[in-house]
């Protein structure tokens, strides 16, 4: 199951589950209260880290595939 996430707007990410960011995503922000590793990917299939976070750090992305996913259900993301 993929789940799409909206410009501009903050979704909490659910650990291990297919987020779909949408084409015209320039950044993404990320932070968790536990830290967490953002892990990107072309396929939806083959995840490889894209950063990690420190507890309540906020971390930026601009090297995105299509598709990410969290390891920390306490993720918030917000695509720019």
């Amino acid at each position: 199951m993929t789940t799409l996430i909206e410009i501009g707007m903050r979704e909490l990410l659910v650990a291990n589950r297919v987020y779909v960011i949408p084409v015209k995503t320039k950044l993404l922000n990320w932070q968790s209260p536990t830290g967490s590793t953002l892990l990107g990917s072309m396929d939806g299939v083959s995840f490889a880290p894209i950063g990690t976070s420190l507890a309540n750090e906020i971390k930026q992305a601009s090297s995105l595939g299509p598709f990410i996913q969290t390891s920390s259900s306490d993720t918030t993301v917000v695509a720019k």
